[in-house]
């Protein structure tokens, strides 16, 4: 499909609607026949008088909690957003009433409950007696406390407990700075899709030049500013003829500079000229030409580290910063990961099983899109005609993956009750070397949360160090 289309796909998905239940609710009835309106039924958003959610957590009413429906069999549920209040919610097949009904024959009449738990302040998820069971995070549980990227496994559907995408309010400020002439900077790890966001910039800013991107990191150094501002013929040795710059090729349009950081630092105070007078010099030219150039930056080095190290100059990074954006990680906005999978792919939800949907939901994905678009591209080369991407070759990708999946299955239990390594916790202790902060800042939840689940299982943050 067209990435246009691919966008609006991706926020048509994140769209959230409120379901609530009166706060002396029941379970809904459960007929024989499926209801004449399928999927989420929603009501009015209301809170339960009397209650208050925790002032700033994750699911409070400062920071909803929502249940993303990334994966299911039932097409009229797929790509739903429920919006989580204090009333339960139900999940179960032909239910009536509000809830999430669902065709899915792997799901029980009344399978699900989700509810608040006052005294923990976080949604729970319960199994109300289903034949199939209910997962959460790969390992099977009668009740569990959900944290924030809680992956929730019912029959052939697949959930994600979590905020809205952060990608919603990052493409609606992008689409306001576009029409501006400001500088763009964007930052984010490797592979997060920088060069996707800096060309929606240039397609929101009216601009009719060319998009050109270049990774600074790409170039030799020594040859770096003839091909930024080009070169006059016989500048220097290999210079057949002359040779506009890119600067130049982008004018009426966009320039993006990809890994800036990686600029040398005796090409910054040229970089900074051509930005503040709209002219630039080709190697070995007498004359200065005007060029007309929106400038887009990307990096994923700490430029902050870099002023500090003396390797990056204050003055251009005020320059190329006007606007600047952060681009989260791929785990951070994991209703994207099948999306992204798909449209790569050009690949039908039919040749995805729920088994490897549920395995690519759980996995951190350190190299973000690069490393969903191998996969994709790996089953593209691979399948026969009439295969499903299943679990075994999700195994065959990312071993790594799968063995982790598996240990938080086989892992115990305590009185059965609270799934225990295969929380997220200690993923975001690993992802952040120990760290108590930052893990908890990821999760949306508290630091001591983290301080009594490390008691409970006997270990130290050492252990992820």
């Amino acid at each position: 499909m067209g990435s246009n289309r691919a966008r609006r796909m991706l926020l048509s998905r994140a769209e959230a609607v409120a379901i609530t239940m009166p706060s002396n609710s029941k379970p809904p009835a459960a007929p024989p026949t499926r209801p004449s309106q399928p999927g989420v039924a929603p009501t009015a958003p209301t809170t339960s008088k009397g209650k208050r959610f925790a002032t700033g957590s994750f699911g409070s009413l400062e920071d909803p909690a929502e249940l993303h429906v990334v994966y299911s069999v039932d097409s009229e549920l797929l790509g739903r957003a429920i919006r989580l209040e204090r009333e339960p919610l139900f999940v179960g097949r032909g239910l009536e009433g509000a809830g999430i009904s669902t065709t899915d024959s792997q799901v029980s009449r009344l399978h699900a409950r989700i509810r608040w738990d006052a005294d923990a302040q976080a949604h729970r998820v319960d199994d109300t007696g289903s034949s199939n069971g209910t997962f959460v995070n790969g390992s099977r549980v009668k009740s569990s406390l959900l944290l924030k990227g809680a992956v929730i496994r019912i029959g052939d559907s697949v959930f994600l407990y979590d905020s809205a995408s952060p990608m919603l309010a990052l493409r609606e400020r992008v689409r306001r700075g576009a029409k501006s002439e400001l500088t763009v900077l964007l930052l984010g790890e490797s592979g997060v899709g920088k060069e996707v966001l800096a060309r929606e910039v240039h397609e929101a800013s009216g601009r009719t030049g060319p998009f050109v991107a270049v990774n600074c990191g790409a170039f030799q150094p020594d040859l770096m500013a003839a091909e930024l501002f080009g070169h006059t013929k016989g500048a220097f040795s290999g210079a057949a003829s002359a040779r506009a710059g890119l600067f130049s090729r982008a004018a009426g349009g966009t320039l993006f500079l990809d890994e800036i950081g990686d600029l040398p630092l005796e090409l910054q105070p040229v970089l900074l000229r051509a930005i503040n007078d709209g002219r630039v010099r080709a190697v070995g030219a007498d004359k200065e030409t005007h060029v007309d150039a929106r400038l887009i930056c990307a990096t994923n080095v700490d430029l902050a580290a870099a002023i500090e190290a003396g390797t990056f100059r204050q003055d251009v990074f005020a320059r190329i910063a006007e606007l600047v954006f952060h681009v989260p990680p791929i785990r951070e906005r994991r209703t994207e990961i099948l999306p992204l999978l798909l449209e790569i792919g050009e690949l039908s939800q039919e040749q995805v099983s729920a088994d490897a949907a549920e395995a690519l939901l759980l996995w951190h994905w350190p190299t973000n899109v690069r490393g969903i678009r191998a996969i994709a591209r790996a089953f593209c080369a691979l399948a026969v005609p009439g295969e499903a991407l299943g679990s075994e070759f999700v195994a065959a990708q990312l071993p790594e993956a799968l063995r982790l999946i598996d240990e938080q299955k086989s892992a115990p239990t305590p009185r059965g009750s609270e799934p225990a390594w295969n929380a997220p916790i200690p993923a975001a202790l690993s992802r952040h070397a120990g760290s108590v902060a930052a893990a908890a800042k990821e999760l949306g939840i508290s630091r001591s949360r983290i301080y009594r689940w490390l008691r409970k299982m006997g270990v130290t943050v050492d252990r992820f160090r």
